[in-house]
């Protein structure tokens, strides 16, 4: 399966999708699995500004998309 790693992700990026630039491929997929990978892809186009290529990857995704647009806090709490 692909991940980010599989785009050669700068160091930059990686401190932005995973909090380190010294992130391993195999740690990472320690860590992440199915849709979080999709959300990081996403993510990592996103950063790039290939918007159309991070669609590809929220279309795939879009209950998660949806978590994440609501910082995932998506509980709706009656006042």
């Amino acid at each position: 399966m692909e991940n980010i790693f599989t785009f050669n992700p700068t160091a930059k990026e990686l401190v932005e999708l995973t909090g380190s630039e010294n992130t391993q491929e195999k740690d990472y997929l320690k860590k992440r699995i199915g849709n979080f990978i999709i959300l990081d892809l996403a993510l990592l186009f996103h950063i790039r500004n290939e918007f159309e290529k991070a669609e590809n990857y929220w279309q795939q995704i879009k209950e998660l998309k949806l978590q994440y647009d609501l910082g995932f806090d998506d509980q709706i709490i009656p006042i």
